[in-house]
């Protein structure tokens, strides 16, 4: 869904539920989507295992991640490229392995999804993610991938 039009009110014009669900409750749901994009890039040679980005994700709410996907040009060789993701809750840079939230389910580029793997099922995560954590994300496995781009969508927690 993307954000409807707000409409300009009429003094005196009939107000419906579904008028005030739309305005209110619909395009609420929408501002409180975000998300990041990250990309690994070896500079043409393969991405090197355990190459770490400590991503800040300043926001003055806690999220709930929706869906992960993984991007790469490389699909001829793309066997077993796997992104691990990470997230602390405390602003810091004390990231550990301890910190995952993807357990054995890493975002992975096989021979299945050689070049493109979108996950909204995110089974065995801990996908919810405290105000300001600082978060990372860390290649754990490369066989060939040269350059990925890595995205999560989260929505807003209460």
């Amino acid at each position: 869904m993307t954000i409807q039009a707000f409409r300009t009110w009429v003094v005196g014009a009939p107000l419906t539920a579904a008028q005030l669900n739309e305005q209110i409750r619909d395009n609420g749901n929408e501002l409180i989507k975000g998300g990041l994009s990250v990309v690994f890039d070896g500079g043409g040679a393969d991405i090197a295992t355990d190459t770490l980005i400590i991503v800040s994700v300043d926001t003055p709410y806690k999220f709930t991640i929706d869906a992960a996907s993984a991007k790469s040009t490389d699909a001829a060789s793309s066997d077993n490229f796997k992104i691990d993701v990470w997230a602390h809750a405390t602003a810091s840079n004390a990231l550990a392995a301890t910190d995952s939230i993807t357990a054995s389910a890493p975002i992975t580029l096989d021979t299945d999804n050689p070049s493109h793997v979108r996950d909204t099922t995110l089974t065995g995560w801990s996908p919810t993610v405290a105000e300001g954590s600082a978060m990372a994300m860390i290649c754990t496995s490369n066989g060939g991938v040269t350059k990925a781009t890595i995205s999560l969508t989260w929505t807003r927690a209460s």
